[in-house]
């Protein structure tokens, strides 16, 4: 165990330093697909670890390179001014676009806009009244900048929103949701003791609210679903015995999910996950079983118990297509744990 903790404490400490692939850009060269070293915030502002082969490495100052990648990671060579001071550095690029924010780490945290070539300093008293004025081109500006704060998360989400100028309207949204449910599939397999799968209908529909939180892309997301499955199975056991089971399922669930959506101009993806209350209003369940006892037919009929969990845990991924400001439509799919069994659903839902 002391093994296991002492090289996992090895490959932390080694992990900024770890070579990846990435660019560097010289004054009249270009050079792809070369190892950059990531030697961590601070150094990477002040050199860069260029990597030629196993041996040999190389180190050049902002003064020498115009910009470079360590693979996931890009800096680009700046004359800045830092406490009174200009010199020149290599500034993370966070974002870009008509409007491009670096960001660099030297005797605290300093961020810097560049629009038209011109390169702007975004001081923590009034970096707001800066980004206003440089972004005045934009409608949305002024309600962008109403929850932005002053750290790498909220100026690069305002940076990209500027530079796509879209609203970032979060209505809570009401609508209508449907789809199919097989809930009943897996739980009657095993109640019938069948290896054969059920054949029938299946559907789901219902309501939902999307309430967004923390004026982000996180959003509360309750339903109200009401399901009903029917399913016929006939199956020939041996040559003297059959089975026809019958099941008619009708439930109600509510689903409370915490959805996670990345938002773009039309096609958004999200990420769901949550828990679901179940309860079932209808449990209709019976097999035949018709066997040949000394030339006799005998039908046997049995109610196999179904005794399905009012709880399960739930998650799934989908997309939302904006039609317009207000109105859009999600279709996604979902699984659901229940019992150890996890069952899989597929959803549709359009707001109003």
């Amino acid at each position: 165990m002391k093994k296991i903790i002492s090289i996992f404490c090895f490959l932390l400490a080694v992990a900024p330093c770890m070579a990846q692939r990435g660019y560097v850009e010289l004054d009249s060269t270009f050079h792809s697909g070369t190892s950059v070293v990531n030697q961590g915030k601070k150094l990477n502002a002040l050199n860069l670890l260029w990597q030629i082969n196993k041996s040999e490495s190389v180190k050049l100052t902002p003064y020498e390179a115009k910009s470079y990648s360590t693979g996931k990671k890009e800096y680009v060579a700046k004359d800045i001014e830092i406490n009174g001071e200009e010199n020149r550095f290599f500034l993370e690029k966070m974002a870009s676009g008509n409007l491009t924010l670096f960001f660099i780490q030297n005797e605290g945290k300093h961020f810097f806009v560049e629009k038209d070539s011109v390169l702007s300093k975004l001081s923590k008293n009034d970096y707001k009244g800066t980004l206003q004025s440089l972004c005045a081109d934009c409608d949305y500006t002024g309600s962008f900048l109403k929850h932005t704060q002053y750290n790498s998360f909220f100026l690069k989400r305002f940076t990209e929103r500027y530079n796509l100028c879209e609203e970032v309207y979060r209505p809570v949204r009401f609508g209508v949701i449907g789809g199919l449910d097989f809930t009943g599939y897996s739980m009657l397999k095993d109640a019938w003791k069948v290896s054969s799968a059920p054949t029938g209908s299946s559907f789901t529909f219902g309501v939902f609210a999307d309430i967004p939180l923390f004026h982000g892309s996180v959003s509360f997301h309750p339903e109200f679903l009401y399901s009903k499955q029917a399913y016929k199975l006939v199956e020939k056991q041996s040559d003297l015995q059959e089975k026809e089971c019958i099941a008619n399922i009708e439930s109600y669930s509510i689903p409370l999910l915490i959805r996670n959506t990345w938002w773009k101009s039309k096609w958004s993806p999200f990420l769901n996950v949550g828990a679901v209350w179940h309860n079932y209003s209808r449990l209709e369940n019976s097999v035949l079983t018709a066997s040949t006892d000394k030339g006799v037919l005998v039908i046997q009929k049995t109610e196999p118990e179904l005794s399905p969990s009012k709880y399960s845990v739930t998650g799934g991924a989908g997309v939302w297509y904006k039609i317009n400001r207000r109105n859009a439509i999600f279709v996604e799919v979902r699984s659901t744990l229940n019992l150890n069994k996890v069952t899989h659903n597929v959803f549709a839902g359009i707001n109003f």
